[in-house]
């Protein structure tokens, strides 16, 4: 059964250099694997074929290899070999031998696709990036989540953990079986978002011994307001007397007016402008500084006192009877 698994001379012992030990090593391999293939030892005849292949990779070792391969079970591992033999490079001018090897390998990987058994792994109450999958030992890339996977027929093991908690399902697989393995984890509690804090500024805190300086600075802009005010008053009620002359005399077309009168006029009417915005924004500075400015007002009576504090935003009132 066994004469035709190395020829003579083959394509990849021209190309890659063997010695003659070597090759001699493999062909007594390739013998006595294919040998207990034949009796069912196929444990040895995997180990054998296993070794030669590794010697000189031609594509009838490695047929053989990958049937030994599929008695033992490890169909996922037969895939792979078949593959490799049918990728390896079979110039026409090789034995046969090769050739036909090599169209035997692809044939019965079609026949061995079908019976790989393969599962596919999903998750409940978490996300990949959150846990940690083993399969049979082996950790999984979370780019594997989610895909099929092919396995060997037999019993498996998939444990996901995820901090302290672990799931763990435990399958016998069939060949040709598929199988959605979901592992699940406890939901985890929904994230409670921070009550946005509005804080309320405090107002700017006063120096004991500016008090009275900036009470006095706030009542000396507003006397100055209501001088401003006045002058602005003044001037309004002299501009408006100039204004009533002109009326009287029924305009200046024929030069009843001379331009010093028109220049009084201007003038005035400019002071009661000036007077009127300035007034308003001195009051304005004052009333600020004396409401920003906490005062304490003591009122003693005859039977007891009150006390009025003042602030920006509030007023209190303390007394005692």
């Amino acid at each position: 059964m066994a004469f035709w698994l190395l020829a003579p001379r083959t394509a990849v012992a021209e190309t890659t250099p063997i010695d003659d030990a070597a090759r001699a090593k493999a062909r007594a391999l390739a013998y006595a694997g294919v040998e207990a293939y034949a009796v069912g030892e196929y444990a040895v005849a995997s180990e054998k074929l296993e070794e030669s292949y590794s010697l000189l990779s031609v594509p009838s070792l490695g047929l053989w290899s990958a049937r030994s391969l599929v008695k033992l079970g490890k169909l996922v591992e037969a895939e792979a070999r078949y593959r490799a033999v049918s990728a390896l490079r079979v110039a026409p001018s090789d034995p046969r031998v090769q050739q036909s090897a090599q169209l035997d390998a692809a044939r019965e990987l079609q026949d061995l696709l079908p019976k790989i058994p393969s599962l596919e792994l999903e998750l409940s109450g978490t996300t990949a990036a959150d846990v940690d999958v083993e399969l049979d030992g082996v950790r999984l890339s979370r780019i594997d989540l989610g895909q099929i996977r092919w396995v060997n027929p037999g019993r498996h093991n998939v444990v996901g953990t995820r901090g302290a908690e672990k799931s763990e399902v435990v399958l016998n697989m069939r060949e040709g079986a598929h199988e959605q393995v979901l592992l699940r984890f406890s939901p985890a509690p929904p994230t409670t978002e921070p009550t946005a804090r509005v804080t309320v500024p405090s107002p700017a805190p006063v120096v004991p011994g500016t008090r009275g300086t900036l009470r006095t600075v706030g009542w000396i802009a507003l006397t100055a307001a209501g001088a401003s005010l006045t002058t602005g008053v003044a001037a309004y009620l002299v501009g408006n007397s100039i204004y009533t002359d002109f009326r009287r005399r029924s305009s200046c077309a024929n030069g009843e007016c001379s331009q010093t009168e028109v220049d009084a006029y201007n003038t005035w009417r400019t002071v009661h402008l000036a007077g009127l915005i300035s007034g308003g924004l001195l009051g304005a500075a004052g009333v600020s500084i004396l409401m920003t400015v906490p005062s304490d007002t003591v009122h003693t009576g005859l039977h007891g006192n009150i006390r009025v504090s003042l602030a920006p935003s509030s007023i209190a009132v303390e007394g005692t009877f």
